[in-house]
């Protein structure tokens, strides 16, 4: 793994699937996702484990819901062992990331002088705020990202509009495209 495209995601088990998913949009970033499920080999100690990548990460990411935020256990340990490594860092570090995968208000906790509810928290359930966050995390994290060159029109469904003679349906798709470019 490379730490320093880490991102730990500390999550209720009840939450898994969203996790995933939030997971599998880091990973397309060029982001490294730290989930318990891939990472943890058979017959590992889960709490050592766990507690070297949060250690290591570049990033720690709360993934917070109303069953994160009330459920006692290892995620409430995660939280708290993210915020003392927080201690560790420059203030100016990017490490500490609550994202709201509902809309729930930030747990009530603090280790030493730090704080969790000081933290700006991302909506992550709102589409333009995960991807402001993947852009901010990609910075962050130096990952270079390519341009893509914006989607061609869709080929096959062009292909099969000439191929069926309906060259009004392929015209209506191709002027689509130009007018998608227009506005850019």
């Amino acid at each position: 793994m490379n730490w320093n495209k880490s991102i730990f995601l500390a999550h209720a088990n009840e939450d898994k699937p969203i996790v995933r998913k939030i997971a599998k949009r880091l990973k397309e970033a060029g982001l490294e996702p730290w989930m318990d499920e891939e990472s943890i080999q058979f017959g590992e100690k889960w709490s050592d484990v766990a507690d070297n990548a949060i250690k290591k990460a570049r990033f720690f990411m709360a993934c917070l819901s109303s069953k994160s935020v009330s459920k006692d256990g290892y995620v409430q340990r995660e939280f708290r062992l993210a915020l003392s490594q927080l201690e560790l860092k420059s203030p100016q570090s990017i490490y500490f990331i609550p994202a709201l995968i509902e809309e729930v208000d930030l747990p009530n906790i603090s280790v030493g002088t730090i704080h969790f509810g000081d933290y700006h928290a991302v909506k992550i359930f709102e589409e333009h705020e995960f991807n402001k966050l993947i852009q901010q995390l990609q910075k962050q994290a130096n990952i270079d990202v390519k341009i893509k060159q914006r989607e061609s029109p869709n080929f096959a469904e062009l292909r099969t509009a000439i191929a069926n003679g309906k060259l009004d349906s392929a015209i209506r798709i191709l002027l689509e495209y130009v007018k998608t470019q227009d506005n850019d």
